[in-house]
């Protein structure tokens, strides 16, 4: 009995209270509406009500006026995040608390937002919609339409068209709509987390405190999973994706930099995402074949390559260059491959090479051997100049991974002069040696005066001059060459110094004449280096030894 009495009681209080707020509901704004609703659902838990004709009436107005609070806050929340007002977002998210309805509304804003976003993303990759706008094109340019195209047709008519259409289209989804919508995605979480603890208003989970990230991942695999499709679809829209596949990056770098620049946005998005490597080794394949193609066909013929063939590969290098610039790692791949074309460049080269006897003789003029050999030394020196001034024009925004290796791949350049270079300089300080030889053949021992130098040393500064402007003045790369001419005076001059040494037997004359050749022989040797004593340690012996050739024993 008294269970039943208390029960009527708290009938008696509900009724009356949901009467008392059903009547507030028409004149309160969305908020207070809101908040009367939900103490009106609160009211109507756990107790049935749906046999009161007392009530049928409020519970009426109750839903009616649940639906249009429902409509404003859908409104105000649409309203906000056009205008990226914080405070209408903020009160449209209260009044869906209110409502318990909050993660509803999130997640179908986030469906209603990628749905948006997959719509126009499809709509810049159909190929009749981008044939369309190509055609377009080709009227505002008064260009000649193709007899016979059928309007929709699978196949562009004009290719520059089609792809300007293509990256137009694909720059405004991505700079204008999903820009648009990553910071109102953005504004919601924040509306979220500050709300957190405040009137009773929290995000109700993970997701909708967290749903930038969340946002971002969904974006990025349906914009991957819309390419690839695209690709598949049409072979002219996977030539553009693969073909120029930097462009395709940079608009989507551009758009992760806009997006970190933002107040709104900074630091949400961790990164720019996966979204369109699928054609980065489609893209890296073309490049290499255009570079390693470019150099197989300067070889086609037995000739080296001129220096206009060469220019047409730096050309090459640099346009491959440039574009990867948009990315760090992209450009550090590009400049492995350029490598690997100065790689085979070096190879080729070497391939060519004479070697043997006609290629270090040095008797006779210049056999065609060895001018085919100085031939390939310089063009690949040019190569090696024309890369280090692309890398220098270069240097303010090329990569410092990319930039060593460019310059790591330059290093087998002075190797390959050396090689070219080694067998002629050994024929040429074998026949050095065999004229030294020959003052054993002078008679040292004679007391009669001579002012004159030696035979031997007459013929050591004909024979020096000779190979210096017949063999090796042609070579470019006078570093490399210096390097030679510098070793070749100091053996000499040791081999020299050595023989001197072990004259036998000398009389005061001869002691004259070897000071005289050993005044001569800096003669002799000054083709090979103008400066003496850059040689060191055996240019100061030779000046040493001079005296003690003089003292009288």
């Amino acid at each position: 009995m008294l269970s039943r009495l208390h029960a009527t009681s708290d009938l008696l209080r509900r009724t009356s209270r949901i009467q008392q707020l059903t009547r507030r509901l028409a004149s309160s704004d969305a908020v207070r509406a809101a908040t009367i609703i939900n103490e009106l659902d609160e009211l109507c838990r756990d107790v049935d009500l749906s046999g009161l004709d007392i009530l049928q009436e409020d519970l009426r107005l109750m839903r009616t006026e649940t639906q249009r609070v429902e409509r404003e806050a859908q409104q105000m929340l649409t309203q906000g995040l056009n205008t990226l007002s914080q405070q209408e977002v903020a009160t449209a998210f209260q009044v869906f608390h209110s409502l318990g309805i909050e993660e509803r509304e999130v997640n179908l804003l986030l469906e209603r937002t990628l749905a948006t976003i997959k719509s126009s993303a499809e709509k810049a990759l159909d190929i009749q919609h981008l044939n369309q706008n190509s055609a377009t094109q080709d009227r505002n340019t008064k260009a000649k339409v193709t007899p016979g195209r059928a309007s929709g047709s699978m196949y562009p008519g004009n290719i520059t068209n089609f792809r300007n259409a293509l990256w137009t289209g694909w720059e405004q989804v991505l700079s204008s709509l999903i820009f648009t919508h990553c910071c109102q995605i953005a504004l919601v979480q924040k509306v979220l987390r500050n709300s957190q603890g405040i009137n009773g208003f929290s995000a109700s989970s993970e997701k909708s405190s967290d749903i930038v990230l969340v946002f971002w991942s969904q974006i990025n695999d349906m914009l991957t999973k819309q390419l690839s499709e695209a690709a598949q679809c049409s072979s002219f829209v996977k030539q553009a994706l693969e073909g120029e596949y930097p462009k395709l990056l940079r608009l989507h770098l551009d758009l992760h930099k806009r997006l970190q620049a933002d107040a709104i946005t900074a630091n949400l998005f961790p990164n720019a995402g996966d979204c369109g490597h699928q054609f980065e080794t489609a893209y890296l394949s073309r490049s290499i074949a255009r570079l390693l193609d470019s150099v197989h066909g300067m070889f086609s013929s037995e000739s080296p390559p001129t220096t206009e063939q060469v220019d047409i590969l730096i050309r090459t290098i640099t346009n491959e260059l440039s574009v990867s610039l948009v990315e760090d790692a992209l450009s550090l791949t590009v400049a492995r491959n350029i490598g690997k074309a100065i790689q085979l460049f070096y190879l080729k080269g070497e391939q060519m090479l004479s070697v043997g006897g006609e290629a270090t003789q040095i008797i006779e003029p210049p056999t065609a051997g060895q001018m085919l050999n100085v031939s390939v030394a310089n063009i690949v020196h040019y190569l090696m100049n024309q890369v280090r001034r692309v890398v220098t024009n270069m240097a303010s925004s090329l990569p410092a991974a990319s930039t060593a290796e460019l310059n790591k791949s330059l290093a087998n350049a002075d190797s390959l002069t050396r090689q070219i270079l080694a067998p002629l300089v050994a024929s040429i300080n074998d026949s050095i040696e065999a004229i030294i030889l020959t003052i054993h053949q002078e008679d040292f021992n004679k007391e009669e005066s001579s002012q004159g130098s030696s035979l031997y040393m007459r013929e050591l500064q004909s024979f020096v001059h000779r190979v210096v402007s017949t063999y090796l003045v042609s070579f470019q790369h006078q570093q490399i060459v210096l390097e030679s001419q510098q070793e070749l005076a100091s053996q000499c001059l040791e081999l020299f110094l050595r023989h001197v040494s072990l004259v036998r037997p000398i009389s005061s004359s001869g002691r004259v004449r070897l000071v005289n050749d050993m005044k001569q022989i800096e003669v002799a040797l000054a083709p090979l280096c103008k400066q003496l004593s850059e040689l060191g340690r055996v240019y100061r012996l030779l000046r040493s030894f001079r005296p003690l050739v003089e003292t009288e024993p």
